[in-house]
């Protein structure tokens, strides 16, 4: 979650600063990590999400999270984007902590 708040910190940021060019390179470059690490098979086997769930140990708080994160963080990431390339003016609202999945809502 440390790269998510840092990466919600700086586009925030470059909002505040009007500079949707740097927010829409950032993002890419995060979406295109996490849609590697998520999607891209590894000798045609396994993705590294895949790899790092399979050897990663799970309680009951955090059950198949390198399976679910991935794919919560690309939403996400979407829709920040959208927001972004739309320029409102919208306060964006982040709910959520370390222990719960995390919300952007417009309002």
């Amino acid at each position: 979650y440390r790269k998510v708040l840092i990466l919600l910190k700086k586009t925030l940021d470059y909002m505040e600063r009007k500079k949707y060019d740097l927010i829409n390179s950032m993002l890419g470059r995060y979406d295109d990590f996490v849609r590697e690490f998520s999607e891209n098979k590894i000798n045609k086997k396994y993705t590294a999400a895949e790899i790092v769930h399979n050897y990663y140990e799970y309680n009951g708080k955090n059950r198949d999270f390198w399976l679910e994160y991935p794919k919560r963080t690309i939403e996400s990431v979407t829709a920040i984007r959208e927001f972004i390339e739309n320029k409102k003016n919208n306060v964006i609202f982040v709910c959520g902590d370390e222990t719960s999945d995390w919300e952007v809502c417009e309002s």
